[in-house]
């Protein structure tokens, strides 16, 4: 999908300068209007991180103008992320706080300040094997 025939379709704002390639707008797109599940794998430099930032503030924002009166609904219990490193699951949680912020900023939405600790305690963006454990904790039994 083009970025213009994307735009009418998402809740936050691109900076100017930004625009998605047709792959990372077809990623966009199926996320958001088709299953609200995509798995993305591609070469380094082709934009992974970008759409997936992307895709994840865009979620957060649907998920808080769809219920704005549930105030204590985390919207990273609905959102799952992994990555390899501990380093990369840092970047992300940097780059989705830092396009909310934007957000915030250009729109008359007021996020709910426990967002952003939601973010870096409890939201399940990590590496494969944190999460993993993670799972293998709370299912196993004593």
């Amino acid at each position: 999908m083009e970025h213009s025939d994307l735009l009418p379709y998402l809740s936050i704002e691109l900076p100017e300068s930004f625009e998605f390639t047709s792959d990372q707008g077809d990623v966009m797109y199926a996320y958001h209007e088709g299953t609200g599940r995509v798995c993305v794998g591609s070469g380094a430099g082709t934009g992974k991180t970008t759409t997936l930032t992307r895709v994840v503030a865009e979620a957060v924002i649907r998920m808080i103008e769809s219920e704005p009166e549930d105030i204590d609904s985390n919207p990273f219990d609905e959102i799952l992320v992994t990555t390899f490193t501990r380093d990369a699951a840092g970047q992300l949680k940097g780059k989705i706080k830092s396009i909310l912020r934007d957000h915030q900023t250009n729109s008359d939405l007021d996020l709910d300040p426990a967002l952003w600790r939601w973010i870096e305690t409890e939201s399940h963006i990590s590496t494969i094997d944190s999460f993993i454990g993670d799972l293998l904790r709370e299912i196993a039994t004593e």
